[in-house]
């Protein structure tokens, strides 16, 4: 993949680009990138089908079958590029959440819910730096707390929780 990326920058000849162009076909056209991703990843095996967030509005009209397979395989081609460089490049420690959403229960709203848990500290600014829930006395009943993400697709590699020793 690189060296076809090489081949096209470096393209003083028209055969390279011929060449980097075949190439590139060749990966498109057999989802090479797809099954790599999938490879280093097995979890991405259940994913049936890629939607690429754009800006700019879809193209409307028609064209043929061809055509529109085409446009799908080089859509899942981008997005499973942009998916396998982010699963071997090293990781950044960047938060994906956006906002906290709500919780399933909060104890004493405001002063422990959902908001508090952002802060990586026992303290924050304004008191304590937890979420407390009212609880139940099933423990089959599960606790959720829920956030928005900064974007809709998120690799997630470490969560870090804390239990609060009362």
């Amino acid at each position: 993949m690189y060296f076809c990326l090489y081949l096209y920058r470096v393209s003083y000849f028209p055969h390279n680009a011929k060449l980097c162009l075949k190439i590139l076909f060749l990966v498109i056209r057999n989802g090479f990138v797809q099954k790599l991703c999938k490879r280093l990843c097995p979890e991405l095996s259940i994913f049936h089908h890629v939607i690429e967030e754009s800006s700019s509005p879809g193209i409307a009209g028609g064209g043929s079958s061809s055509d529109t397979e085409w446009k799908v395989l080089e859509r899942e081609h981008r997005v499973y590029s942009y998916l396998s460089h982010c699963l071997v490049s090293p990781a950044k420690r960047e938060d994906c959440i956006l906002k906290p959403i709500g919780a399933s229960s909060t104890d004493n709203y405001p002063y422990e819910s959902i908001k508090h848990t952002l802060n990586p500290s026992d303290r924050g600014e304004t008191g304590p730096s937890y979420w407390s829930s009212k609880g139940e006395n099933d423990p089959e009943v599960p606790e959720i707390l829920t956030y928005r993400l900064k974007s809709n697709l998120c690799i997630v590699s470490e969560i870090q929780i804390q239990p609060f020793k009362g």
